[in-house]
């Protein structure tokens, strides 16, 4: 249902027309009137200009005061005093009342009855309501009655040559019903006492030019979705009109109204996208009362190249939990008539409750030093599967790579996959990252040490069997000392990896690209040669995410600058070649630990840490909003009182939220407007220095951690 204040919609609709009639765009930041003497008063000294306008405005658009009598337009561009005059006269151009009257619905028989109502301006312009046509030019019948909606076939029938344009329904009184399927709502002949727009539904939608087809014999039908609870009032007010000969001035339908709402009470933001259908495809202006979350009207901007309005608003003013119906209407030039609908956005909660945390590692053997993936990349999932992959001893002190999955979203957890398939004594395993393709192929890289010192691979594996196997192992072109690494999926046949090794006694970032699945994988690419001037510097701790468009941002620590630096570099020609890199920090301090983020809106979010205050880490923040060409400057989000460490930064698939995890006490903090702001942090009280984060298709969060005694443990958001 619609509910909203009459009072606070009135003002708006009323500030609408004064800012048509001025031609002046005043954007009024009016708080909800509560106190409406108030706000008439803060009117009066802030327009006075615009106060006789007010004035006027308010007398023309209540020219009825009886439920006998007509109902006069607002409108003023069009003619709206109609006396006896020629039907066929080309010099007028104005509304006409082609129907007017009461519906007595009986839901129990499902039958209508219908009490004209006629008065001096009441005339037939079209000259073809009154006969002509069989069982009447306007028809009505119950198709059903179901759970309390009903549903009414409408016909409108022209027996005449008559063109007329702008055929319309407008509902004057639904007596605390609801039209849930008008086409918009209309200030068009505004009932006195009631409220000033009302919902309506159009005829020959079809018809770009709004002409209802000429006769004999030309019919439209359209269905009304009447929500009639009951025991409700059976009468509905209604009139049916027309412009004659040709349109008059205001957009005639809104569509395609789409909305997409990231708001909380601390913050947060929405997008607005809506659509006018208008002969003269010259709306004026058009506005959203956004007060609860602006304070204020919202003006949407024009994009030519969609032909929609759109707008993206920010909860500055603290609006709380719940769903909002907010109206907005658009005008056309030279017309006092503004066109309304409703648009619905939601405040989300942004707090979180976890189930009890709980060790899974209950299956391993006792010699177990269990590592989750400090690149953030430690816990994944797929539909209902929950996969945590990490590095552990088996009985033999061999350093193995396994992985724990819950094929119940995380309620158990079973024994897990060991992914290196040919243990060898000599080598250690480690630094595991894994992602899952839209298929549910699970792809998964590691580092492979020798340890003697002199080789080192990053190695991959993929199972497609939901975890329960892996495929042989691929040893992928290696360097003296491999450490980190971490790997993509773009889709199911395009997945990178990237890791750092050191081939001559300093570290460097290779990176990899498969276009078919993982079977076979291409030379690795020295960075080095691409992201800096010069060479000789150490790169470190790469992590990795891709944007919509299969581009791939790669976020690193650096001591090219003379400090360790965090970086990121792209690339946008599948992995062929990277950009010159993007430097993050701008103080001296050393910065590492990168995480990176693409958003659904393509924004590129980075998280670090910065040792900027001396004895502290600060947790650190970029965003680019131009696919990773330029980063906004840096922006502290936590100022931890200890050491702050691997960080683990996700977006939600369903709201676009960002949440960072990361270990100074183990925190996790969220926002909702593109890190424009943050939450408070929370303390998900659990013991660790590795934590890692995913979030499923139903926004739940999922947490691994390795504790200080080396073992796994889970916790999830309720």
């Amino acid at each position: 249902m619609v509910h909203f204040r009459i009072i606070h919609v009135w003002i708006a609709n009323k500030i609408l027309g004064i800012i048509i009639i001025s031609g002046r765009l005043v954007k009024s930041n009016y708080r909800q009137a509560v106190n409406f003497l108030s706000f008439l008063w803060s009117v009066i000294m802030r327009f006075s200009f615009l106060l006789l306008l007010f004035v006027l405005f308010i007398f023309t658009s209540g020219c009825s005061n009886a439920s006998n009598q007509p109902m006069i337009p607002v409108s003023e561009s069009c003619q709206t005093t109609f006396g006896n005059f020629d039907l066929m006269n080309p010099e007028f151009s104005g509304y006409g009342l082609m129907f007017m009257g009461t519906m007595d619905i009986d839901p129990f028989t499902e039958t209508i009855t219908v009490t004209e109502r006629a008065g001096s301006a009441n005339y037939d312009i079209t000259g073809f309501i009154a006969s002509g046509c069989t069982g009447g030019c306007f028809r009505y019948q119950i198709l059903s009655y179901v759970d309390e909606v009903m549903s009414i076939e409408l016909k409108i029938e022209n027996p005449t040559s008559l063109q007329v344009y702008d055929v319309r329904m407008i509902f004057t009184n639904l007596y605390g019903k609801e039209v849930l399927n008008s086409d918009s709502y209309t200030s068009l002949f505004d009932p006195s006492g009631g409220f000033p727009f009302n919902p309506q539904i159009a005829f020959m939608k079809e018809n770009d030019d709004r002409a209802f087809d000429v006769g004999p014999g030309a019919i439209d039908t359209e269905l009304l979705e009447l929500a009639f609870p009951t025991g409700a009032n059976p009468l509905v007010d209604y009139l049916i009109v027309a412009s004659f000969p040709n349109q008059c001035l205001e957009p005639f339908e809104i569509h395609d109204i789409q909305t997409s709402s990231y708001m909380t009470p601390s913050g947060g933001n929405a997008e607005i996208s809506v659509k006018f259908k208008d002969h003269q495809d010259d709306v004026v202006i058009a506005a959203a009362d956004t007060t609860p979350f602006t304070g204020g009207l919202t003006f949407l901007e024009y994009q030519p190249a969609t032909e929609t309005y759109t707008a993206e608003i920010t909860n500055s003013q603290g609006a709380s939990v719940g769903t909002y119906n907010v109206i907005f209407g658009g005008m056309s030039p030279g017309s006092t008539v503004i066109l309304y609908d409703f648009l619905v956005l939601d405040v989300g909660d942004d707090s979180l409750e976890f189930e009890s945390p709980r060790l899974i590692d209950e299956y391993t053997f006792d010699t177990t030093i269990d590592c989750c993936s400090m690149g953030g990349e430690g816990i994944n999932g797929y539909d209902d599967n929950i996969y945590l992959i990490y590095s552990y001893d088996d009985q033999l002190d061999n350093q193995q790579i396994g992985l724990m999955r819950s094929v119940d979203g995380g309620d158990t957890f079973e024994y897990p996959a060991t992914m290196v398939n040919s243990p060898d004594p000599a080598s250690i395993h480690l630094s595991p990252a894994f992602d899952v393709s839209p298929d549910g192929t699970i792809h998964a890289v590691w580092c492979r040490g020798d340890l003697s010192g002199f080789g080192s691979y990053m190695e991959y594996a993929r199972s497609k069997d939901n975890g329960i196997t892996f495929e042989n192992d691929i040893y992928m072109s290696g360097s003296y000392l491999e450490l980190f690494c971490d790997i993509e999926v773009v889709d199911n046949d395009i997945i990178h990896a990237i890791r750092n090794g050191a081939p001559m006694f300093a570290f460097s970032l290779f990176s990899q690209t498969t276009l078919n699945g993982g079977s076979s994988w291409s030379p690795a690419l020295d960075l080095s040669y691409n992201i800096f001037p010069t060479t000789g510097s150490s790169e470190m701790f790469p992590v990795m995410d891709c944007d919509s468009n299969g581009n791939i941002f790669v976020a690193f620590m650096s001591d090219y600058s003379g400090n360790d630096g965090v970086y990121v570099t792209r690339s946008t020609d599948v992995g062929v070649s990277y950009s010159l890199a993007y430097q993050l920090n701008e103080s001296d301090n050393d910065s590492r630990l990168a995480c990176v983020a693409c958003d659904g809106n393509d924004y590129i979010h980075v998280v670090w840490i910065d040792l900027s205050d001396g004895a502290y880490d600060d947790v650190r923040y970029n965003v680019s909003k131009d696919g990773g060409v330029t980063f906004s400057t840096s922006v502290v989000i936590d100022d931890v009182d200890t050491n702050a460490n691997a960080p683990s930064l996700r977006v939600d698939p369903n709201t676009n939220k960002l949440y960072l995890l990361y270990s100074a006490g183990n925190m996790i903090i969220q926002t909702s407007d593109d890190g424009s702001s943050w939450s408070e942090s929370i303390d998900i009280g659990v013991p660790g220095m590795i934590n890692n984060l995913y979030i499923d298709d139903d926004s739940r969060l999922h947490i691994s951690w390795n504790d200080d005694g080396g073992r796994l443990g889970y916790m999830r958001s309720i």
